[in-house]
């Protein structure tokens, strides 16, 4: 009985994370294509515990790795819930079992990588 009650507790833990960042699993993660020399498509999905602050942080975090250290502007960038119509099973066991809308946020868009540094040497003055 105790072994039951400690395995129920783990997978209500596990459950109720956001996601990680992660390439595109079951519980969300990033996706990306390139789609020119210089620019990748990215989508990151979250899941329903996740908030669109961390899906647009993990957004750039995979623009930030593909694009390297000149970095990278977003085009057509997009952070929203997507809808997901499902069923909430948790009163099965009295019989009962009622339709629920689940949120889960993304993020996508174009990261156009910079091709060179956008900070450029400064050229020392000559003091006289």
């Amino acid at each position: 009985m105790k072994l039951n009650f400690v395995f129920i507790l783990v997978i209500v833990f596990l459950t109720a994370c956001s996601t990680t960042y992660q390439p595109l699993g079951t519980t969300g993660g990033y996706q990306d294509k390139k789609t020119s020399e210089d620019t990748y498509w990215i989508l990151f999905e979250g899941n329903g515990h996740t908030d669109l602050k961390t899906v647009e942080a993990h957004w750039n975090t995979r623009a930030s790795e593909l694009c390297g250290p000149n970095g990278y502007t977003s085009e057509d960038f997009e952070v929203d819930y997507e809808m997901v119509d499902s069923v909430d099973l948790s009163g099965i066991a009295f019989g009962i079992a009622s339709p629920s809308v689940t949120h889960y946020p993304y993020a996508v868009g174009h990261a156009q990588c910079n091709t060179t540094a956008s900070i450029k040497p400064v050229k020392p003055t000559s003091s006289r």
